[in-house]
């Protein structure tokens, strides 16, 4: 992992997080984007610094890019990674115009109910051997 990275954090029992990473690892040809699950030690020292994040029920990604250390969770996370990405992609983070409380009602949710919509893994899956350079923990 280089310094100045971004990390997304996802919950690695969730079928569908799991599917949106692979997605995500898919649509970022430029390999911007290192991932972590929110079982692993690497977010919990994240938790240990961040402690607001303890009852976040939400993607949380950390973008080290800067000095100042940015973290964003709910739907600003999703935002924030499909404004990196290239075209066709980048074109969805102009959903951030749409009022962030109703974004995050949406996310919110959609997070209720994944579980029960995608299933849930018992143990997080292992990444394919040829992205394994891309997760941490």
């Amino acid at each position: 992992m280089a310094l100045g990275s971004i990390i997304i954090y996802y919950d690695g029992l969730c079928a569908f997080c799991n599917a949106w990473v692979r997605r995500l690892i898919r649509w970022d040809t430029r390999g911007q984007f290192y991932f972590a699950t929110q079982q692993g030690a690497l977010f919990q020292k994240l938790l240990q610094a961040h402690p607001e994040l303890m009852d976040v029920n939400s993607i949380v990604i950390h973008d080290q890019r800067s000095s100042r250390d940015n973290l964003y969770i709910k739907s600003e996370a999703v935002l924030f990674a499909f404004s990196l990405l290239d075209y066709p992609y980048r074109f969805l983070a102009l959903l951030r115009y749409l009022p962030r409380r109703l974004r995050d009602r949406g996310y919110d949710l959609f997070a209720r109910h994944r579980y029960r919509l995608f299933g849930r893994y018992d143990i997080c899956p292992a990444p394919p051997p040829h992205q394994r350079s891309r997760f941490l923990d």
